[in-house]
């Protein structure tokens, strides 16, 4: 996997990254705070080593939810409070893998607004990308 182009402007309230992968290349790009449906976010850190990782904490009526994104060649994934997803790098959006058949079948039935439903897999888009998982916060606490 290769980074390129990253610019993270938190006074700007940006953030886009180029990410390459042996699966495609995508353009990851939103705001590095925001509200969306009710949720505050607060991306406040990025780590480039061996991966690139996207620290955010996410607040709903006084409930803090601290999330991690975690991208690199071969083990992808997405936390939520310790509660982990596996991630797929894919060309022009990621994937996050529904392991449990419950959050597979209600995927089905919940009207998504960013994320895109196929069965087992949610696709996340490039742009608003932030968003989409925020969405996917929305979704996984309403089970």
């Amino acid at each position: 996997m290769r980074v390129d182009n990253l610019v993270f402007n938190k006074i700007g309230n940006s953030l886009s990254v180029m990410v390459f992968h042996r699966e495609g290349g995508l353009q990851l790009y939103d705001e590095t705070d925001f509200v969306y449906n009710g949720y505050v976010l607060d991306l406040y850190g990025i780590c480039l080593k061996d991966s690139l990782n996207f620290y955010f904490k996410v607040i709903k009526d006084a409930e803090l939810i601290q999330c991690s994104l975690n991208l690199n060649e071969n083990n992808s994934s997405f936390s939520i409070n310790n509660n982990k997803f596996d991630i797929h790098i894919k060309d022009e959006f990621l994937e996050i893998i529904l392991n449990d058949p419950n959050l597979s079948f209600k995927s089905s039935f919940y009207n998504f607004k960013i994320l895109k439903s196929k069965g087992e897999i949610l696709e996340v888009p490039e742009k608003n990308f932030l968003k989409g998982f925020v969405e996917f916060i929305n979704f996984v606490k309403l089970k």
